[in-house]
């Protein structure tokens, strides 16, 4: 941020003990020494000190903007001229002497790896000191992407005096040692499994990454620390201006995308058997579905997605049936936002999610939401801003049908009501046939989002709990 200091007053910075003096002279300041002085931030808001030059991708000093915008619109002043977040959050600085092991998985396109690095780089930003322990694991990260979390790992922390936070599916052969443990996780089904509970035991605390997973996690461990640290999304990247990724050959005019890792949980047949009996090809209308079976890249998990959807077309065997795409490659996630923006609604039949990223993203980028009433999604999904299916029967999931012993026996909504079929036609069609009241919902969910969903969201939850640890610690 460049700024200026044309008050004639040389201005004391109080926090930090530093003075700005009116040489008449513009002066560059980074987003850290911001972050640093809510005297300098406070200076900025009341005008005392002019910006003349800002980069709206720095979160602070956009945040500055939109406070300064809102401030300058009551009284009928402009600061600039694009159209701000609604209520930015700004990341917490800390002053106390803490240091953070996260242990889990950092480079690979999962949502765990996501929600790894943006906590790891939202702490290290706030003024924690973040050291990153890799699980192994794929890199689909690029060059600059790797920069950051490479120089994390290399972070020296005490051995004794750190608190570890585990960021997995717990297991006892990936159980950590610190002076406090914290686990960091997910819960999905409304049951939850006895070797899982049975390793929660050996955390001082547990994070969840939505209230409906702690609501869960509680029935089991009523006595246990449980907090919820919400997941969230990167408003600097995803926006609705910016470029749309271009499909070739072409696909039709409008675009229901789903984006998820190929399994039963995900509800794949859910929406496909609804999308086919909904739609024809006489619909100007394609189901992008972005996904990968087990993560693999090989044939055989490319042909298993293949197959699978093959078998749900077959039961229409005299029908013209509908565009669908199925799209299985890499992408980092600076284009993510471009396939977004060439679709033009989000859809995800899923049985069960602690917090779900794509939705949120999906949102910024300007998708109106369909998308099931359970789970982790219940936090962010409204009657008025998303389309929400009324889940069925909750039910044991029958031993091999996710294909996955993990989930084998435990509770999930079972999806597959005439109820539930019906709905998911209807509100797809909704969206299709009056799609600007389904942009009008979208926009009061991507307010919501702005006010309680963002990655600095999540960091600030992380850390008032992290500055409580830190003085029981010190006692």
């Amino acid at each position: 941020m460049i700024i200026l200091n044309d008050s004639k007053n040389t201005i004391h910075l109080e926090d930090v003990d530093e003075y700005i003096s009116p040489t008449g002279d513009t002066e560059t300041i980074s987003p850290d020494r911001l972050k640093k002085s809510r005297s300098l931030r406070n200076a900025i808001l009341n005008g005392t000190i002019k910006v003349i030059e800002h980069d709206p991708k720095e979160r602070i000093e956009s945040s500055l903007m939109y406070l300064l915008n809102k401030m300058a619109s009551s009284k009928n002043e402009t600061v600039v001229t694009s159209d701000p977040d609604p209520d930015p959050e700004i990341l917490e600085e800390v002053s106390d002497d803490i240091e953070v092991r996260i242990h889990g998985l950092f480079y690979d396109a999962s949502g765990y790896a996501k929600v790894n690095r943006n906590l790891a780089l939202n702490l290290h930003q706030s003024g924690i000191k973040v050291k990153i322990d890799p699980k192994n694991g794929q890199n689909h990260l690029n060059e600059d992407e790797l920069r950051s979390l490479v120089a994390l790992e290399r972070t020296p922390i005490s051995k004794r005096n750190h608190i570890v936070i585990d960021s997995i599916i717990p297991s006892f052969s990936e159980f950590s040692s610190a002076k406090y443990k914290v686990l960091y996780t997910t819960i999905e089904s409304y049951t939850v499994q006895d070797p899982f509970l049975s390793a929660c035991q050996n955390y001082d605390e547990i994070w969840t990454t939505s209230d409906w997973s702690t609501s869960i996690l509680k029935r089991y461990l009523p006595d246990h620390k449980i907090y919820a640290i919400s997941t969230g999304v990167d408003p600097s990247i995803y926006t609705e201006d910016g470029d749309r990724f271009d499909f070739k050959p072409n696909i039709k005019k409008f675009v229901f995308l789903s984006v998820f890792a190929w399994n039963y949980r995900k509800g794949p047949d859910v929406l496909c058997k609804a999308y086919f009996d909904e739609f024809s090809q006489a619909d100007d209308v394609s189901l992008l579905i972005m996904s990968r079976y087990q993560s693999g890249r090989t044939r055989h998990h490319r042909e298993k997605i293949r197959i699978d959807i093959d078998k749900y077309m077959e039961t229409y065997p005299n029908k013209d049936m509908p565009h669908l795409v199925r799209f299985n490659q890499m992408l980092p996630e600076k284009d993510m936002p471009k396939l977004y923006r060439a679709s033009d609604a989000f859809i995800l039949t899923t049985r069960g999610e602690s917090g779900c990223l794509p939705p949120l993203e999906a949102s910024l980028c300007g998708l109106p939401v369909i998308m099931t009433n359970c789970s982790g999604q219940q936090g962010y999904l409204r009657k008025d801003n998303s389309y929400m299916i009324d889940i069925d029967k909750i039910a044991p999931l029958e031993k091999g049908k996710a294909h996955l012993h993990y989930w084998d026996g435990h509770d999930f909504p079972q999806l597959t009501s005439t109820g539930v079929h019906d709905q998911v036609k209807q509100y797809m069609r909704n969206v299709y046939e009056n799609y600007d009241e389904a942009r009008q919902r979208n926009r009061k969910m991507q307010q919501l989002i702005h006010q309680k969903f963002t990655w600095t969201h999540t960091a600030n939850a992380a850390i008032e709990r992290l500055k409580e640890i830190n003085k029981k610690l010190k006692g």
